[in-house]
């Protein structure tokens, strides 16, 4: 197996502050960690890592391990399609989109499941966030 590159990791923000916040223990908040996250240029390179290492504990670029579980599955294609996948590869909660959009979370929820489709002007601010969604398979998902 070969080692992946750990460079990165003299540019990030986490740098000298202490390791146990970014490894809570199973009940506690992991936002002061996130916070740190970010403000942290090299975010993105960390998490990535603990994918490609599978990192099981802590936060890794702003993400807890239930959140790299759903971004591995979405990358996996397994059985999310339209929105819920979108939002799992981008590690976005619907809290988080339901913000962005000024929404409330239960109607980000309706769309996830398909039970209602956002109008054609909501589906263009999702897919600012978002980046292309296929509406059809979010429909029939």
């Amino acid at each position: 197996m070969t080692v992946p590159d750990t460079t990165w990791q003299d540019g990030a923000a986490c740098v000298g502050v202490e390791t146990a916040l970014f490894f809570p223990e199973r009940a506690a908040d992991p936002r002061p960690a996130q916070a740190v996250c970010a403000t942290c240029p090299v975010a993105q390179q960390c998490l990535e890592y603990a994918l490609t290492v599978g990192e099981d504990f802590g936060i890794w670029g702003g993400k807890t391990a239930r959140d790299r579980r759903s971004i591995l599955q979405a990358r996996s294609g397994a059985h999310q399609t339209g929105l819920v996948r979108a939002l799992a590869l981008r590690g976005l909660k619907q809290r988080e989109l339901a913000e962005r959009l000024g929404v409330s979370r239960s109607s980000v929820s309706l769309w996830e499941r398909g039970i209602r489709t956002p109008t054609t002007e909501r589906q263009a601010a999702i897919e600012e966030v978002l980046g292309p969604i296929d509406w059809e398979a979010q429909v029939t998902a």
